[in-house]
């Protein structure tokens, strides 16, 4: 949970359970925030232009990410929900499961779809990355 600190120019981060003090946010100003979404605009140009067996990579790094480092992120998660460490462990898993169900299918459901055709004339929905 946040608060607005003295500082308007910082984040408290609160144990919602505890109410201790978890973390200092510094907020970023309109410009460097402008900078990070001109950074992520290129960013998602690189991934909507990728393979799908290249994404398939990244995401199955973060799933190893998860796996590697998942009580580490389970207390992050309880500290800043104030939820049981049982619980929060609980959600690593999900979000393990989650994606890699999703790797799964992904070849398939975001192939073209072609709905019909006459005279030469395709219909088809195609699935892509939408962006920032």
């Amino acid at each position: 949970m946040g608060e607005k600190s003295q500082n308007s120019n910082q984040l408290n981060l609160i144990n919602p359970a505890t109410k201790e003090l978890i973390a200092e946010i510094k907020l970023m100003d309109v410009n460097l925030i402008q900078k990070k979404v001109k950074l992520s605009r290129t960013a998602f140009l690189t991934w909507k232009h990728s393979r799908i067996a290249e994404r398939k990579n990244v995401i199955m790094q973060v799933i190893k990410y998860f796996k590697d480092n998942k009580s580490q992120i389970a207390l992050d998660i309880t500290k800043q929900m104030g939820k049981p460490i049982r619980q929060s462990l609980n959600e690593v898993d999900g979000a393990i499961y989650r994606m890699s169900g999703l790797i799964e299918i992904s070849e398939n459901a975001l192939k073209p779809n072609v709905i019909s055709q006459k005279n030469g004339i395709y219909k088809k929905i195609i699935r892509e990355p939408l962006g920032v």
